[in-house]
């Protein structure tokens, strides 16, 4: 029943999801991958887990990308098992 109040459309309106009667299908995003990212503050060492992102693999076969750590965008390098803050 398309056109009922139950499930809150009229028979005059589409539904929002679909363009001329036909539904489009929703693009597919890749899972999120969190890192652990050492995080050091004066004496103090933290790990966190963070997204990633542009991860550029270097000349002298060291990675380095971007991480959003207490909201300000910084780059990290790979050093061993963790990503760590430059």
């Amino acid at each position: 029943m398309l056109g009922s109040r139950r499930n809150g459309l009229s028979a005059s309106k589409k539904p929002k999801c679909c363009t001329d009667g036909v539904f489009v299908m929703s693009i597919h995003k890749p899972p999120t991958i969190k890192y652990p990212v050492k995080v050091q503050k004066g004496n103090s060492k933290k790990i966190v887990y963070r997204t990633i992102r542009d991860i550029q693999q270097l000349k002298n076969n060291q990675a380095v990308g971007i991480a959003r750590i207490k909201n300000k965008s910084q780059m990290v390098r790979k050093q061993g098992i963790y990503w760590v803050v430059v």
